[in-house]
């Protein structure tokens, strides 16, 4: 696909329509940018699409018991569907906070925030909703895989039982897997 960097990539989610702007990844190429904290609406609809994802799979609320998400910017969207399901939500940070006693981290490597950075679990608190417990990932884009890796680290290391792992959007080559739920996918875009 090729656009001009200064065209809008169009999404429907539920009916509605929205339009992303595209970021360069290259000197070519380019992404289109979901930020899902600049409009509610829009994560709202994109969380009931991502729901109607989930049940066409079997994955509606017996399958599972907890959703782990990454801050920040899949965690709105992450309580939406946690609520949905009456579920319990687990957020590993971002940043490792004073208050944490006991913690498991994974490093994280992504070419949308250029750089490395690591995840926390903040075992003490979090650890009576993933213990042998049936763990759904949630996040916003599966692009390299980097950070659906680091969290299944994560998970392993707690004994949680991942059964399956929710993404609004796939990204560029990403292979899909069978335990992983796509709304929809972005496709690298030529410019």
């Amino acid at each position: 696909m090729k656009m001009d960097i200064n065209e809008k990539y169009k999404v429907v989610f539920n009916g509605h329509d929205y339009y992303f702007d595209l970021m360069k990844i290259g000197d070519k190429e380019a992404i289109a940018v979901f930020d899902a904290l600049s409009n509610i609406h829009m994560a709202n609809d994109a969380c009931i699409d991502m729901i109607k994802v989930l049940e066409s799979k079997n994955m509606g609320k017996e399958s599972f018991d907890t959703i782990v998400t990454a801050e920040s910017k899949s965690v709105t969207m992450a309580a939406y569907i946690a609520n949905h399901y009456d579920k319990d939500l687990v957020i590993l940070r971002k940043k490792k906070r004073n208050f944490f006693k006991e913690v498991i981290e994974a490093e994280v490597k992504t070419f949308t925030t250029r750089g490395n950075s690591t995840l926390y679990l903040d075992v003490t608190h979090s650890i009576n909703y993933l213990k042998d417990k049936r763990v759904l990932i949630f996040d916003d884009v599966l692009s390299t895989g980097s950070s659906l890796n680091a969290i299944n680290e994560i998970m392993s290391k707690v004994g949680a039982n991942i059964v399956g792992k929710a993404f609004i959007f796939s990204e560029g080559d990403v292979e899909r897997e069978k335990d992983v739920y796509y709304v929809n996918h972005l496709p690298i875009i030529e410019v």
